[in-house]
């Protein structure tokens, strides 16, 4: 049962995450609008509504059509232009900042219900066309639907306008810079929360336990509680889950640990709790987001571009999440009532998360003083927050270590190694 379940919320998963997915919904809508229209345009209450305002219901059915053309390929154009527009500043964005941002920017849910107004009314327009007949009496021309294809018409110039504006301002490397980090601290934030709730603060001795390993190669993406059945939930032994979330995990590795022996039919139902996705794509954690943030600042330093000051802004967003992050151990568990299945979950280490975030940057880096000096002075302002965790204090001292010898190997100038030696002389 399990794994239909698993497959039914990757189909969902897929299906929302669509950039077609609300453009159909929008249309759909509209496409419904445009039959309720036309269906009450001889009610008694429309037809008062074209005697106390002619001057904006169409009379004639030639004008109609003409008008209703024109919106038609007004449009046509105008959803070309926007969507064209994306596509260079996607390109922009990919050359300049990284490739891991575009499908942030491409699966933006405003630009999705923009594209889904546009071809919505564009539908409406079509409909309203098909319906416009030549007739002798003009009574019942529908005008009143052209009027509502005028008004969805200056609706769609609206939202041009605002779709300009929105794409110029999330372009903006500063304000992409800060979307990563708000999305992303909520991520911290929720695994803070997850640890400080925990009774486990350090690794278990597993080395007596069985070893559960993985029916598949892809990345993993975290487990799913929902989908424990009752017994699962019932088994008296503790799981250790092994990979931290995103990390790239191949079939046959460990996966899981097991205190106690477990059945092979318990083993399949504990596997079924581990997501893991075949696709390298947008992880769900917040190591996604620091590898962004990192991402960026290395594109800053590359040769062609060389923008010491957006790299700055991304490694102080991303010491920001490292003074929430390092509060905390690398380890939490969760529990399934007072005897029941315990799960120990094992996040990044912190020698792993300074390895993937930090190395990058100090290579890319390393000949420019002033990035440098930031980077050392952003980790002295982690490694002196009050409720830092001491099980983190050798991984940083290790990572001054390493910056110390860069700045000093790389940058024949004294007076440019001097401030960043004398901020590491204030590690202790």
């Amino acid at each position: 049962m399990n794994i239909y379940l698993i497959k039914i919320r990757r189909f969902l998963k897929r299906v929302t995450r669509s950039i077609a997915f609300y453009p159909i919904i929008v249309s759909f809508g509209y496409f419904i609008a445009s039959l309720v229209v036309l269906a009450v345009e001889q009610y008694p209450v429309i037809q008062d509504l074209k005697n106390t305002l002619p001057f904006l219901v169409i009379q004639n059915d030639e004008t109609a059509r003409t008008i209703l053309s024109t919106f038609i390929g007004g449009l046509f154009t105008l959803t070309v232009f926007s969507f064209t527009m994306v596509m260079v500043v996607l390109n922009q964005a990919s050359s300049n900042f990284s490739p891991r941002l575009l499908p942030g920017l491409i699966s933006d849910i405003k630009h999705q219900i923009i594209l889904g107004i546009y071809i919505g009314t564009l539908l409406f327009c079509m409909i309203v066309l098909i319906s416009v007949r030549s007739r002798p009496d003009t009574e019942n021309i529908i005008g009143f639907s052209v009027m509502i294809s005028a008004i969805l018409g200056i609706f769609c110039l609206a939202n041009f306008v605002y779709f300009i504006h929105n794409i110029s301002q999330e372009i903006q490397i500063q304000n992409i810079i800060q979307e990563i980090y708000n999305r992303t601290d909520k991520l911290v934030d929720d695994e803070k929360k997850r640890n400080k709730d925990s009774s486990i603060q350090q690794t278990p001795d597993t080395s007596e336990w069985t070893t559960i390993y993985s029916k598949s190669s892809g990345y993993y993406r975290g487990w799913s509680e929902n989908l424990f059945d009752e017994t699962t939930r019932q088994i008296k032994t503790t799981l250790q889950i092994l990979p931290y979330q995103d990390q790239y995990i191949i079939q046959g590795d460990p996966v899981l640990k097991s205190q106690h022996p477990l059945s092979q039919e318990e083993k399949d139902n504990v596997l079924d709790g581990i997501r893991i996705s075949e696709r390298k794509k947008d992880g769900t954690g917040y190591l996604n987001g620091l590898i962004k943030l990192m991402e960026i600042a290395v594109k800053a330093m590359s040769p062609g571009i060389n923008d010491p000051g957006t790299a700055i802004n991304a490694i102080d967003a991303i010491c920001l999440l490292l003074r929430k992050k390092l509060t905390y151990t690398d380890i939490y568990e969760v529990q399934f009532g007072d005897d029941g299945l315990r799960v120990v979950i094992t996040t990044i280490p912190t020698q792993e998360l300074m390895r993937i975030i930090f190395e990058p940057i100090r290579k890319y880096s390393k000949q420019d003083a002033s990035v440098m000096y930031k980077m050392t002075q952003s980790l002295l302002g982690v490694y002196r927050i009050p409720d830092f965790h001491p099980s983190h204090k050798k991984v940083l001292i290790n990572e001054f270590l390493m910056i110390g010898q860069d700045i000093k190997k790389h940058n024949e100038n004294e007076n440019d190694v001097e401030p960043i030696v004398k901020l590491l002389h204030n590690v202790s």
